[in-house]
């Protein structure tokens, strides 16, 4: 069996269990292993449509633009991830993994389905200039197309000029070092609830759906809205004033609004623990927003 998996591109570090493996026309399954090496490239030659791996530790994994489904379920990769410029046309889960070094997916297209729930990253993560094309299959809400929630991130990371044509969901994310959303297009919604950021957060020119932000339950260090210029009234959003609604958020740290244009800026039981700076903000508050606009300490 270990002979047949290196044909597929799969070295694995010792005799591995047979019962460990199931082999069929198109697919891969393999559970409690320790894994050298998987090669995309061969197994797309060898027309596999899908992988599973479950609890298992991964030394090397080489990707290729590929028509393969990735399901990875509670495994370990020890070495660092490159997947820059690489194609994924099909279903892409990493779920309660833990990424022990670097994983760089900068300019990567994924045009379907995306899940990193449960899953840590240990070391910087880049998402940059990534595409995350799926669509939205459903107008329910259950149905998130980009999936990061519970996520942790240790170290840096940056998601500057990514798009998201579906929904996401960043619900209960932590991140814990230096985080930048920079240049990004959330094109659908885009759930903060209960994220954790504990050091500082950037978001500059960042474009949301329906010139919406709203963050619940969430709790920041310091963080900075920044906005160049006035929102194009051609884009995909509609409008050019924002609105940025926070509920039951904790502000630990110091809090910049810069050159932003703002239609609606909503604080329900927030609390701030630093100080707040309005630079060069234009306001374009409706009457009705007016009344229900809470600012509290």
């Amino acid at each position: 069996m270990q002979k047949l998996l290196e044909s597929y591109g799969i070295l694995v570090q010792e005799n591995i269990k047979d019962t460990n493996i199931e082999i069929n026309k198109n697919t891969i399954t393999i559970h409690n292993s320790n894994i050298s090496e998987i090669d995309l490239n061969i197994l797309e030659q060898k027309q596999i449509n899908k992988i599973t791996i479950t609890n298992c530790e991964i030394d090397y994994i080489y990707f290729a633009n590929n028509n393969i489904e990735l399901f990875f379920i509670d495994c370990i990769f020890k070495n660092q991830i490159i997947a820059i410029s690489i194609i994924f046309n099909k279903e892409v889960i990493f779920s309660q993994c833990i990424f022990e070094k670097r994983i760089d997916f900068t300019y990567a297209i994924f045009n379907s389905y995306v899940n990193l729930t449960a899953t840590m990253f240990k070391n910087e993560a880049r998402f940059v200039m990534t595409l995350f094309l799926a669509d939205q299959t459903t107008t329910t809400t259950r149905v998130i197309e980009n999936n990061f929630s519970e996520t942790v991130f240790k170290e840096k990371v940056s998601f500057n000029g990514a798009e998201f044509k579906a929904k996401v969901s960043f619900e209960m994310a932590q991140f814990e070092s230096e985080t930048s959303f920079t240049y990004v297009n959330f094109n659908h919604m885009v759930s903060f609830f209960r994220i954790i950021f504990k050091n500082i957060v950037l978001f500059q020119n960042t474009s949301f759906f329906d010139n919406t932000i709203i963050f619940s339950e969430a709790e920041f260090n310091n963080v900075k809205f920044i906005s160049n210029k006035e929102r194009d009234e051609s884009s995909i959003n509609g409008t050019t004033k924002q609105i940025y609604h926070f509920q039951n958020v904790t502000f630990k740290g110091t809090v910049n609004f810069e050159n932003i244009h703002i239609k609606d800026l909503i604080f329900k039981n927030t609390v701030f623990n630093n100080i707040v700076v309005f630079g060069l903000i234009i306001f374009s508050l409706q009457k009705t927003a007016r009344k229900n606009t809470i600012i509290s300490n």
